[in-house]
């Protein structure tokens, strides 16, 4: 069937094909020609009931076929197209069974038809076709897939048939069919088993598993096959009525009616050429009927689907946390998916039911699959509502304690769960907690909780994932079904979605001229509209104490923005600038990382529940935020390096690197403008000239600033005091000049030289000392001298006789003394004044000046003498 070489001629022309002689049966013999159709002629006369002569030839070709036997051997599918075919052997058939009205055209194909184009092939008036999947195991027709998908598009109902090798395991054959029709489609016909060569096989072998493949194909896709064969064939191959209740598919080559075997008492479909030709198809093509209208053609095909088996379903729900909508975040891409906040645990239930209404499905299985790490399963229980039946009803079922389930904390992101056997119309649940571990936003799309059957015992698997491919099914479909989510953190938004509305519960108010996600460059994008406009998040869930700074990434245009972050918190939700920060956004387009430091602002205390942006007084530019994060903590507030709390430009702070300059700060000496208002030090005198000191320590110079910037002080450093002389200066420095009177001519305690006028030879240079008040001691005679001429207060002369008598000359004169007078002439009193080198006077007590004027005096005073003398 459907084997037809692409390059047949007609078959009224065409020479026939290579035959073989087979062991039970003549294979010279046209695959579906009826018993009036062997090769030696096409007169039907030869085998009436009146022609012994030629039924006796017939009855001696037929045992010649038996006695000398063939290769019982599969032929290659090259070799298929023309050895094996419905041979025949005379028999007891059903003759002439004419279909009950109408009937419906169609065709059936394999590879051997080449590339199909279907439209043509719909324009031809083609209704159905049934398609090859495979002959045998060893070899899958390559144009199926092509095939079975082309002409479903173009609404031709499609049946499946498997070229039957009888000296295969029939069950191997029956799961490669089935396996193509779960991976690609059903179709709307039964599937075909095609019965046409006995491969060296016994009939009852033939029959056995003929019969086998039937039921294995039954019981896995839940519909009664079809039965492809020839009368002769069948009653002499087969020789089993065991399957008369299955659909029959005849080949008989002839456009009336055709013969069956004996075992049928009808038809469904007859292939009644080989070598046809539609429109659309290169070469010959099998052409076919159903017995029936188009409109019964699809009724019966829409009710020959009638499972025997379990009928069981999959279904994913989740449920929100109580008193929170699902979809609280209806906006862009999260519309219609469950909305979760980061953190909260919700419940996801698993449910699986047998909506049979008399089988049990046994040994039932189920995978079931979180999307982490933004889904996490924490727990599960396993209910059903036996013997409610109501979905409705629930207690804790037997498969809970499975001890061949996970653990029941905690258990595993992917897992598989055996729920044991199920009652017609009974279902169980699985009841999973689980927890909202991440934020999902452009991290994932929406995370899934997936479940699917696994296994079902004889019915439906084994399917070990998600999207793993089905042996057995009987359910129609894959069985799985899921549950999406978004994750949305209260703590940190970083505008990722996908779609221009995905704004995370972010709106605008006052004069926002525009809000939406920046799908490019991943950003809230605000466009000013004029005075004071702002941008405030959805619900926050902020822990003030463990939370003390702000992370931002922000983009603005023309120039740097003074912005402002406010927020509320679940003790005082009134917006003010009481609990609000400022920092200064950077104008030059590029993206820039921020941050603001909340901890020292007073009312960031308690669980912070909403937050909102101002990001600036005034204009139209655009001010994108790519991301706002909430963090322990930041080092300082953008615009704010110094962290004294005012900001840089435009901001009011002068100098953003010292902490001691900003608006309200104490103006200090110190050469900088520390309250910001313009001018530097402020209120102190800086450059006046000064003086220090008094007297002769007196010194000039200009005020300047305090070391600790308090005050002003003068920069000169006052002179040193000295002893206090009769100069009109206070060399003394204690506001008093020569206080001590100018007599005081001398350092106390200091010595020196005097001369004594009449004093013995060689003793005329005498020695005093400087008493207290600066005044000399009378002049002595120097050691070793006798005695000494000694200068009174009044000037007059004492001489001292060796026994130290004196005589006053009551203040007119000196008085004579033993040893007789000095002289007639008045002596002369030498007072020197000696200072010490560092006093200021040229000389000390030691230095050249004083000797050089005793000197002198003592020459004066010689000279005297000798006038005198």
């Amino acid at each position: 069937m459907a084997r037809s070489s692409p390059t047949a001629t007609p078959r009224a022309a065409r020479a026939p094909p290579p035959r073989r002689v087979k062991p039970s049966h003549l294979g010279f013999l046209t695959r579906s020609a009826p018993w009036y159709r062997l090769g030696m002629t096409t007169d039907p006369r030869l085998y009436s009931p009146g022609s012994r002569p030629r039924a006796a030839l017939v009855a001696a070709l037929l045992a010649l076929a038996t006695a000398t036997g063939a290769c019982a051997d599969a032929p290659a599918e090259d070799e298929a197209m023309h050895a094996g075919a419905l041979d025949v052997l005379a028999a007891a058939v059903t003759s002439g069974v004419c279909p009950s009205g109408s009937t419906t055209f169609g065709i059936d194909v394999s590879k051997w038809q080449g590339t199909i184009n279907w439209a043509s092939v719909k324009s031809a008036g083609v209704k159905f076709a049934i398609i090859r999947v495979s002959d045998g195991t060893g070899y899958s027709d390559s144009q199926f897939t092509a095939n079975w998908s082309n002409a479903k598009a173009q609404g031709i109902l499609r049946g499946a048939y498997q070229f039957f090798r009888s000296n295969q395991d029939p069950i191997a054959q029956a799961d490669l069919l089935i396996s193509r029709l779960n991976t690609y489609g059903r179709g709307e016909l039964p599937p075909v088993i095609d019965v046409e060569t006995t491969d060296g096989q016994s009939p009852a072998t033939v029959a056995s598993r003929v019969g086998q493949w039937l039921n294995r194909v039954k019981s896995q896709l839940g519909v009664t096959p079809i039965v492809y064969t020839g009368s002769y064939f069948w009653e002499s191959n087969v020789q089993s009525s065991a399957y008369s209740s299955y659909p029959l598919w005849i080949a008989h080559w002839t456009s009336g009616c055709p013969t069956i075997p004996s075992a049928w008492s009808g038809w469904k479909f007859h292939q009644y050429s080989d070598s046809g030709s539609v429109s659309g198809i290169s070469g010959a093509v099998d052409l076919n009927r159903f017995n029936g209208s188009l409109s019964q053609l699809q009724a019966w095909a829409g009710t020959t689907v009638t499972p025997t088996g379990p009928k069981v379903s999959i279904d994913v729900r989740t449920a929100s946390p109580s008193g929170q909508a699902a979809d609280f975040r209806p906006e862009g891409s999260s519309s219609g998916i469950l909305d979760l906040y980061e953190g909260q645990t919700f419940t996801s239930d698993v449910l699986v039911t047998n909506a049979a209404t008399a089988a049990v499905a046994t040994s039932v299985h189920v995978g079931v699959w979180f999307e982490s790490p933004w889904l996490i399963p924490a727990s599960y229980t396993i209910y059903t509502d036996w013997p409610h039946k109501d979905k409705a009803t629930w207690s804790v079922n037997d498969a809970n304690g499975n001890t061949a389930n996970p653990a029941h904390t905690n258990p595993p992101a992917s897992a598989k769960y055996e729920l044991y056997a199920f009652s017609p119309g009974e279902t169980k649940m699985i009841r999973f907690s689980v927890r909202a571990a991440q934020y999902s936003i452009g991290a994932v799309d929406h995370p899934d909780v997936r479940s699917w059957v696994w296994h079902v015992a004889n019915w439906y698997g084994e399917q070990t994932s998600w999207n793993d491919a089905v042996e057995t099914n009987n359910a129609g479909t894959i069985l799985r079904d899921y549950w999406q989510h978004d994750v949305f953190a209260r703590d940190r938004w970083t505008f990722e979605g996908p779609n221009a509305a995905d704004t995370e519960g972010w709106g605008g108010g006052h004069s926002l001229a525009a809000l939406a996600v920046n799908t490019t460059d991943h950003a809230l994008a605000l466009q000013m509209g004029g005075s004071d406009p702002y941008v405030k998040s959805g619900p926050a869930l902020i822990d003030a104490a463990q939370k003390k700074g702000v992370k931002l990434r922000v983009r603005t245009f023309g120039g740097d923005k003074l912005s402002q972050l406010y927020f509320v918190t679940a003790a005082d939700g009134a917006w003010n600038d009481a609990k609000a920060k400022r920092f200064i956004a950077p104008g030059d387009g590029a993206f820039h990382a921020l941050t603001v430091d909340m901890s020292d602002v007073p009312g960031w205390a308690g669980t912070v529940t909403q937050l909102r942006l101002d990001p600036s007084a005034s204009g139209t530019d655009w001010y994108d935020l790519d991301e706002l994060t909430t963090v322990a903590s930041v080092a300082e507030t953008s615009g704010d390096a110094d962290g004294d709390g005012a900001l840089a430009a435009p901001g009011p702070d002068c100098d953003d690197g010292d902490a001691a300059v900003g608006p309200g700060r104490a103006e200090v000496c110190d050469g900088r403008d520390n309250d910001c208002n313009g001018t530097v030090d402020d209120g102190f005198d800086i450059g006046g000239a000064c003086t220090v000191g008094v007297g002769g320590c007196a010194a000039l110079g200009t005020w300047e600033c305090s070391a600790d910037g308090a005050a002003t002080v003068c920069d000169a450093e006052a002179l040193a005091p000295r002893t206090e002389v009769c100069n009109g200066v206070d060399d003394d420095c204690d506001g008093t000049t020569d206080e001590d009177g100018c007599g005081a001519i001398c350092l106390p305690g200091v010595t020196g030289p005097c001369v004594l006028l009449d004093a013995p030879a060689g003793c005329e240079i005498g020695v005093r000392a400087c008493v207290a008040g600066g005044g000399w001691s009378d002049c002595e005679l120097a050691p070793g001298c006798g005695t000494a001429v000694v200068a009174d207060e009044d000037e007059g002369d004492v001489v001292e006789g060796a026994d130290g008598a004196t005589t006053a000359d009551g203040g007119g004169g000196d008085a004579s003394v033993d040893g007789g007078a000095v002289g007639g002439g008045p002596l002369i009193d030498v007072h020197l004044v000696t200072r010490r080198a560092d006093e200021g006077c040229a000389g000390g007590a030691g230095g050249a000046t004083p000797w050089l004027l005793l000197g002198a005096l003592l020459g004066l005073a010689i000279l005297r003498r000798r006038r005198r003398a």
